[in-house]
């Protein structure tokens, strides 16, 4: 017997600590059970879960479109997004085309023109911003004074000008005019190298024409990543987007507004996209 404490306190307080023992091994039962029955369940999912994957490439546009291939809704869980930096729009093919030098676009063209205004070398739409602009240029053939300084430099849809000068005595050498500072290309029309008046018809043109962007003044280059109906802003310097594992929920639904992922870069350039998922397989209606 404890000094002070009688047996039936003794007993009573026995008691109580067994019940308290006894109802915590209970709970950590529950608790045990609770979690075979959880993996129990995360195995029945999974077990009705199929892998999806699927990815899409375009070579040139800079736009490319990953659709949900099957008619279930896809829970996303990992994106793969690759794309060329600083790519060069490329310059008109009809034209003799020589290399862009780095960021430069160059490009020749040899024409015997017959009309005002007609295109001698072209650069297709070039990004917005300011550049250098250099001309090489020379005649041969039967030349006339129709053709002395004949020949302009034409952009944003032929609302900005400059005159080149370019003298009519035959064989005469490769005259350069430039380099020019044209401010303000629109990145929508293309730059163009024409006559300005009527040209004799029988003299050819060589024309080569070399534009530089000017250091930082061409506009921001932008990646953007779209998921069914949510869009994501992505650093374009990287060239690359990926996540991995996700568990935030992202998925494609399988109507039309949301039921594909989209790259989108500008300028134009290459891109790859490639989308990993799950959908359940006991509702799944392949296309």
């Amino acid at each position: 017997m404890v000094a002070g404490l009688d047996n039936d306190t003794i007993n009573n307080r026995s008691q109580v600590d067994n019940s308290y023992h006894s109802t915590n091994a209970h709970l950590i039962e529950i608790l045990r059970n609770l979690q075979k029955n959880d993996e129990e369940l995360i195995h029945l999912i999974k077990r009705n879960q199929i892998d999806i994957n699927a990815f899409n490439d375009e070579p040139v546009s800079g736009i490319v479109t990953v659709q949900n291939p099957v008619r279930q809704p896809i829970l996303i869980t990992d994106i793969i997004a690759t794309w060329t930096v600083n790519q060069p729009v490329a310059p008109n093919a009809v034209s003799s085309t020589s290399p862009q030098i780095g960021l430069s676009f160059q490009t020749r063209g040899i024409v015997t023109p017959t009309t005002a205004l007609q295109a001698l070398a072209t650069i297709v739409n070039p990004p917005s911003g300011d550049y250098y602009i250099t001309v090489n240029s020379y005649l041969d053939g039967a030349i006339t004074a129709a053709d002395q300084d004949n020949i302009q430099i034409s952009w944003n849809g032929g609302s900005q000008i400059i005159f080149l000068l370019q003298p009519s005595n035959a064989n005469a050498p490769v005259v350069t005019n430039g380099p020019f500072l044209i401010g303000g290309i629109n990145g929508v029309n293309s730059l163009i190298i024409r006559t300005t008046n009527i040209p004799s018809g029988t003299a050819v043109y060589h024309v080569d024409v070399i534009l530089t962007p000017v250091a930082q003044s061409i506009s921001a280059a932008t990646a953007s990543l779209k998921v069914g109906g949510r869009t994501f802003q992505l650093n374009y310097s990287t060239g690359m987007f990926q996540l991995s594992g996700l568990n935030s929920g992202l998925q494609l639904d399988n109507n039309a507004n949301a039921n594909a992922v989209t790259l989108t870069v500008a300028p134009p350039t290459a891109v790859h996209l490639e989308i990993c998922g799950e959908a359940d397989y006991r509702k799944m209606d392949r296309l």
